[in-house]
């Protein structure tokens, strides 16, 4: 890439960014920022990445890797406005991205971070994905979603093992302004520290705001849990977002108290969530002759592993339909 430091740069937007555009120059806010930790050192960063907008509300992710961290980190920050210069572009892939931009934005030696003025009438901090979308799966359950809604159900902390090993689990349910329900699974440390503030909240109503959560189908319909890097959760928080919708629900009939949820004994479908306690083998499910599984781990000879999705047994026979990932569920 040819890099130019003498020649002044129009600002270009961020939905005009193609292969084709560099060199060229973008002022932004910074609305999240988050970290990969070490695995030996997790106060240490192995890269970060950013969710940036700009005037127009439009956003794309950025990267800062490696040995560039000591160079780029202390001028990024959330909430930050700056402009920058000389970066590289590629396509955004993965199994997650925090947006739906096709291209995400690398930062090199050369990139050039310089602060900028506010950004005016921005309000686009939250990309808030709708409940019904969500639920009716017509959302890209590949791109990180932003919701809001008040907290109506809520469940103990649980203390369960994972195949990634023992983690905090909080199940919460949460109603947006209409009638729509939406369950959301909390892990790790999250999971403890959200409990911890809605415990701590004064009565009146509590309304969650979750940045950059993911989305899955669970027992038919769309569910939402928390990412292990990205997901950050504002509860009662003097955000625009929030504060309007505290404003909508004073036209609602109050809600007297949280309630326990009532649910199924399934664990979410997730590959944190997946108990190992849990695991039957085939002749198992067998020779229970009853179960309805809607995943079942299997290993066939020493070469494959696979799973079968809704596996019905019927008086000792199978019904295959789909093979997906490794998990086993119970109805």
């Amino acid at each position: 890439m040819e890099l130019q430091k003498d020649m002044p740069l129009d600002i270009t937007p961020i939905s005009q960014l193609t292969l084709g555009t560099d060199p060229c120059k973008i002022n932004v806010r910074i609305v999240r920022l988050w970290g990969f930790p070490k695995k030996n050192k997790p106060e240490e960063f192995t890269g970060i990445d950013l969710l940036i907008v700009d005037e127009k509300g439009s956003r794309i992710q950025a990267s800062v890797k490696g040995k560039l961290l000591d160079k780029f980190q202390k001028d990024l920050k959330e909430g930050k406005c700056c402009v920058l210069m000389n970066f590289e572009l590629c396509p955004n892939l993965g199994k997650f991205r925090s947006c739906d931009h096709p291209y995400k934005i690398n930062f090199i030696f050369y990139t050039c971070v310089k602060p900028s003025e506010e950004i005016p009438n921005l309000e686009a901090c939250f990309n808030l994905c709708p409940f019904p979308e969500i639920l009716a799966r017509r959302n890209d359950d590949t791109i990180f979603i932003d919701i809001i809604g008040e907290i109506v159900g809520m469940n103990e902390v649980k203390s369960i093992t994972t195949a990634e090993g023992p983690t905090k689990l909080l199940n919460l349910q949460l109603k947006d302004l209409g009638d729509s329900l939406i369950d959301v699974a909390l892990w790790g440390k999250l999971a403890e520290d959200v409990y911890s503030n809605i415990k701590s909240q004064p009565s009146g109503p509590v309304v969650f705001l979750g940045s950059l959560m993911k989305t899955l189908l669970y027992q038919g319909k769309g569910t939402v849990q928390s990412s292990k890097f990205t997901t950050k959760a504002y509860i009662n928080s003097p955000l625009p977002e929030i504060l309007q919708f505290q404003e909508a629900l004073c036209n609602e009939e109050p809600r007297l108290a949280i309630t326990e949820i009532i649910s199924s004994k399934s664990a979410h479908i997730s590959k944190q969530s997946f108990h190992l306690s849990e695991r039957k083998t085939i002749i198992e499910l067998m020779e229970t002759n009853q179960v309805i599984a809607r995943k079942v781990n299997l290993r066939f000879s020493n070469f494959f592993k696979g799973t079968l999705h809704h596996v019905k047994l019927r008086g000792g026979y199978l019904d295959l339909k789909y093979t997906i990932v490794v998990f086993i569920f119970k109805d």
